[in-house]
């Protein structure tokens, strides 16, 4: 398995594990109660933050490439 791969999975198994326990919170009678507006916030930056990714054009050579850097002049002395 490759190191890309073990990092996803890895995220995905902490976020149901991060997920559940809030949940498990929430359920609880004594436990979190969560004001609607975090509720937009955190939905808000997940959608912008999936807008954010970078776009490549879907060629094998290009998976998992960061777009690169523009090469700025260097100042004249």
């Amino acid at each position: 398995m490759a190191f890309k791969e073990a990092m996803g999975i890895l995220s995905l198994v902490l976020m149901v594990l991060a997920y559940g326990i809030y949940i498990w919170q929430t359920m609880r009678e004594d436990g979190v109660r969560p004001h609607p507006f975090s509720w937009f916030l955190w939905g808000f930056f997940t959608g912008d933050g999936e807008k954010q990714k970078p776009i490549t054009k879907g060629t094998k050579e290009d998976e998992g490439q960061l777009p690169e850097m523009p090469k700025f002049p260097k100042n004249p002395k």
